[in-house]
């Protein structure tokens, strides 16, 4: 049985490999991410209980201007599908850096995250 794939994917694939940023550019923006992540900030009221994970991540990445990717599949692996939904919360932080403050909601989630390139990827802290 032959399985049809969408030209759509099949054309982003190929675009993707044939424009893909040299490993120069890539480190440059990998770099100016983690200037971003060390920044010191400050979160007044913190994160309300109960908040979901993608409220709090969307907060985050709008407040302070970074591209965010949730590695979906490191996650159903393990059997949690409903990630984003994960109830977080934090306490009001003050001159913490961001990657502090990122890494304090992701642990709550059993998560972490990676960089690549300009983005921030979160993926699950367990194997399966």
């Amino acid at each position: 049985m032959t399985r049809h794939i969408p030209r759509y994917i099949v054309v982003a694939s190929v675009v993707f490999t044939l424009f893909a940023p040299q490993a120069g550019a890539k480190d440059k923006k990998a770099d100016e991410l983690k200037k971003k992540l060390e920044r010191k900030v400050t979160l007044e009221t913190g994160i309300k209980a109960n908040t979901s994970l993608r409220t709090a991540l969307c907060s985050l990445k709008d407040r302070y201007d970074f591209r965010l990717g949730i590695d979906m599949k490191t996650f159903q692996r393990v059997g949690i599908d409903d990630i984003l939904d994960q109830p977080v919360k934090l306490a009001k932080q003050v001159q913490v850096p961001l990657e502090t403050v990122l890494q304090r909601i992701l642990d709550q989630v059993n998560a972490t995250y990676n960089i690549e390139g300009h983005t921030i990827w979160v993926v699950s802290k367990m194997r399966r």
